[in-house]
Parts: structure tokens; sequence; C-alpha cells
């Protein structure tokens, strides 16, 4: 079964990171992921643009920590932490699929926070996958 993808808007922006190599192929797989995030074709992403704009309402928001309910009793306090712990779970497994769909391979060297990530720009995320990845040409 082969996977049938959407058209891309990925050359405009690919273009936008002149002739490194390096830097086209870290933009063409940004671009993927973004889209495979927004679940429709990004004709004109703009490499200065910051994530937080980019990136569809529902992510943002799974970004945002979850703050905890004071309780005021015992048993409200026991069963709103066991929520706060599943809720956590949820936000730290949310935001680190985001994180490794953004960086792909240099998620795992990258030094880059999961809060941090809505007010980074898109080159910079390009910038930091060609970081990791080496065969930058760029002077």
């Amino acid at each position: 079964m082969t996977r049938r993808r959407h058209a891309s808007g990925a050359t405009p922006f690919v273009a936008k990171f002149g002739s490194c190599d390096a830097h086209r192929r870290e933009a063409r797989a940004v671009h993927e992921a973004l889209e495979a995030l927004a679940k429709q074709p990004l004709p004109a992403v703009d490499p200065g643009a910051v994530l937080g704009d980019v990136l569809p309402a529902e992510w943002v928001s799974q970004l945002q920590r979850p703050r905890s309910p004071t309780a005021p009793d015992a048993t409200l306090a026991q069963m709103l932490g066991t929520q706060a712990v599943v809720r956590d779970a949820l936000y730290t497994y949310l935001t680190q699929r985001l994180r490794s769909t953004l960086l792909g391979p240099a998620a795992e060297a990258s030094t880059w926070d999961t809060d941090t990530l809505p007010i980074r720009s898109v080159r910079g995320l390009v910038d930091e996958r060609v970081r990791h990845s080496g065969g930058c040409a760029c002077k």
C-alpha cells in the first residue's frame, strides 16, 4: 500500500533557504512536518514566522502547561492529585511528540525545551535541525 500525499507548498518554502543542500533538506522536512500537524497544505509558510502562529491552535494549546486546581478537602485533593498525574503525563507525551515531529532526528540532541517551541521561528527550527545533522555549506 502506498501512502498518498497531498500537494505540498514545500518547493517555494525550500527555495527561501538558498543553495545549501543541508538547509534545503531540513526546510523540506520542517515544511512536511508542519503540514502533517496542520493536516492540510501550507502553501505560504514564512520562515520568519513563529511556530505559535504557524501551528494549528489545538497543538499550541497543548504546549500550555496545565494548572493544578486547589482542593478544599482531602478526598477531593486525592482525586485531583490523581487527575493531575494523568494530566501531566498526557502533557509530557503530547509536547514530546510535537517536539520530536518538528525537530526530527535532531530532537534527541537538541537542548530546546518544549515550553519555548511556540516562540521559536520556523527558520530557527530549520537551523536547529541543520546544526545537528551537519553538512551545512553556508558561510
